[in-house]
């Protein structure tokens, strides 16, 4: 569990996400249709260069939520770095 009062995370950040589960099931009426993540879970990542680490669990990874997760974790003097940053750019503006 994230300790509400620890720091915000500051210098260079490196966010991610991915996605814990089990193998989607296959059939030959469900092969159409499913995402290959429907049935596994989004963990969202932030790791301050040389310090702490935090994983979130999300619903969903989308705007709104991707916003709030950074809002709460990341100091406005935070340089974002990610493979996929323009996911997340969005996300913060």
């Amino acid at each position: 569990m994230i300790d509400p009062n620890a720091p915000k995370l500051g210098g260079v950040v490196e966010i991610d996400e991915t996605y814990i589960g089990g193998k989607l099931k296959r059939s030959k009426n469900n092969d159409r249709g499913h995402r290959r993540w429907d049935n596994k879970e989004p963990v969202f990542g932030l790791r301050s260069r040389g310090g702490a680490l935090r994983l979130i669990h999300m619903p969903k990874v989308i705007k709104q939520n991707l916003k709030e997760v950074i809002a709460a974790h990341l100091s406005p003097d935070a340089k974002l770095w990610s493979q996929t940053i323009a996911h997340y750019i969005a996300a913060i503006r």
